[in-house]
């Protein structure tokens, strides 16, 4: 009996044992399932496409993707860059001032004399250095920037007078070159990096392409290197979205009418959720025409391709007018048309970027947030786009630092 008691107790614990492992069980699928659900969506947000970021005003729930708008295909020869050694021309200068040029911009004795063993002299008297790789990388960021603002002195030296820009944010990662270690290009291409006005260049294109053996890895970087920092905008409607408000902000230009903003505003705000529209459907029709494309030769005026004048002040205009691209026209045109503000605030409003000089070196127009529309210079490599302020002040502080005056179109 004590046997068969014992073992119906077994039985017992068995059978409960059994039955809590199989809650347990029954729980760790369940959460397992549970788990498994937000994981996948988790991955999903990641894996689509992004919500951009929420800038509220009174233009509305602007979305905002910073972007990069690459150089067509066929463009990419027009500006073809050798990899190996640059050349640096000093233009006419005696040895003797060209290696005290070298020292005051901050560089050792033995790094000046290292660089004047590599003198190349032509017929005219020009004296050109073709800097070996060591004692390139051995330039601090400091004296690079001063060495460099010499060599922009002298047109030769293209990419010293016009470097690249590089943001922040591209300053610490490129994206993925095929055929490379990514890891040994980022950390070259960093240390090639200088500094001016607050902002960073890049001069050295031929150094980083002698590290990328592929063609197509050569590509990808001249292609990542000239590509243009751009923002794409949409407009987030909700239910509780104030539209009166809204219509208004983007119908102020006279060239977008409220009659047909305020149909389809409305009509995404009936939606249970509401709805997103592209931004571009509430800009003037020069803009919605032009926006993330780039002007065939055919369009040129008066033998100059449009520019950012030309674009600028065409903003409010039903047909451009030509004579924008023409500067003596176009400062008049300013003097006549607009006035000073402070800061900008409504679609529109002018950005003329000015240097020490108290010369216009750029215009671009405000649409909303920080983004301006422009089109930085008469190349048809280059797109019109949408572009933050801080990114247009780094395309063109490369030499004096910028300020920036704005000014409102006069009622008419």
């Amino acid at each position: 009996m004590p046997t068969i008691q014992h073992s119906r107790q077994s039985s017992s614990f068995i059978y409960h044992r059994s039955v809590v492992a199989a809650a347990v069980i029954v729980t760790l699928i369940f959460l397992t399932a549970f788990l498994t659900h937000f994981i996948d969506l988790k991955m999903r947000d990641r894996s689509g496409p992004t919500k951009g970021k929420i800038c509220p005003g009174d233009w509305g729930d602007l979305m905002e993707w910073d972007i990069k708008i690459d150089q067509p295909d066929e463009y990419l020869s027009f500006g073809t860059i050798q990899s190996g050694a640059p050349l640096w021309n000093f233009g006419a200068i005696t040895e003797p001032t060209l290696n005290q040029l070298l020292i005051s911009s901050g560089l050792t004795a033995e790094q000046a004399d290292k660089l004047l063993s590599k003198r190349i002299s032509d017929s005219s008297g020009n004296i050109m250095i073709r800097p070996d790789e060591e004692t390139l990388l051995s330039i601090t960021a400091e004296v690079r920037s001063r060495l460099y603002a010499v060599l922009a002195a002298n047109p030769s030296n293209r990419f010293q007078v016009n470097p690249f820009y590089v943001t922040d944010e591209d300053s610490k990662r490129l994206p993925a070159i095929h055929g490379t270690n990514n890891s040994d290009i980022e950390k070259l291409f960093a240390k090639l990096i200088y500094k001016r006005n607050g902002y960073n260049y890049f001069s050295d294109p031929e150094i980083v392409l002698g590290h990328i053996a592929d063609a197509s890895g050569r590509k990808e970087f001249i292609k990542k290197l000239t590509a243009q920092n751009s923002v794409q905008l949409k407009l987030r409607v909700g239910p509780d979205s104030d539209l009166s408000k809204i219509t208004y902000y983007w119908s102020s230009t006279g060239t977008t009418h409220h009659k047909d903003i305020a149909p389809i505003l409305e009509a995404e705000k009936q939606l249970p959720e509401g709805g997103i529209i592209s931004a571009l459907f509430l800009l003037p029709p020069l803009v919605r025409e032009v926006l993330f494309t780039t002007p065939l030769s055919s369009v040129s005026t008066q033998g100059k391709l449009p520019d950012c004048h030309w674009t600028s002040l065409n903003f409010f205009a039903d047909k451009p007018d030509a004579r924008m691209s023409d500067e003596a026209f176009a400062s008049k045109y300013i003097s006549n048309h607009y006035y000073p503000i402070g800061i900008p605030s409504i679609i529109g409003d002018l950005a003329l970027f000015v240097n020490v000089h108290n010369q216009v070196i750029h215009s671009a127009v405000y649409i909303a947030d920080d983004v301006f529309f422009t089109k930085n210079g008469a190349n048809i490599s280059v797109p019109w786009v949408l572009m933050r302020e801080k990114n247009i002040l780094g395309s063109y502080s490369y030499s004096d630092p910028l300020k920036v005056l704005y000014f409102r179109k006069s009622e008419e």
